[in-house]
C-alpha cells in the first residue's frame, strides 16, 4: 500500500480542466504475481482525491477519481 501527494499550483507538469490547481492526495495497492521466472502480472487500484473538482469525467467534473490498472511484463534473455 503507498499514500502519495501531488501539488501542482502553478499546473507547470498538470493542467486541470478548470482554474484550481491540481492539488490531490490518495492510496493505492497493488499485487503483483509471477505466473513463470520471466512475466510478472500487476494489478492496481488506486483512489484520488481533492479539495476542489479537478477531475473530469465525460461532461463534468469531480474531487475524486478511482482507477483500476493491469499490467504484464515479459524478459526476454538469451
Amino acid at each position: 500500500m503507498r499514500t502519495e501527494y501531488y501539488s501542482d499550483e502553478d499546473a507547470a507538469i498538470v493542467s486541470t480542466a478548470t482554474t484550481a490547481p491540481f492539488k490531490t492526495a490518495g492510496f493505492s495497492t497493488n499485487l503483483d504475481y509471477a505466473p513463470s521466472p520471466s512475466v510478472m502480472c500487476r494489478i492496481e487500484g488506486r483512489w484520488l482525491s481533492s479539495k476542489q473538482d479537478i477531475f473530469t469525467r465525460e461532461t463534468t467534473t469531480s474531487n475524486h477519481n478511482v482507477a483500476i490498472i493491469a499490467s504484464m511484463a515479459v524478459k526476454f534473455s538469451k
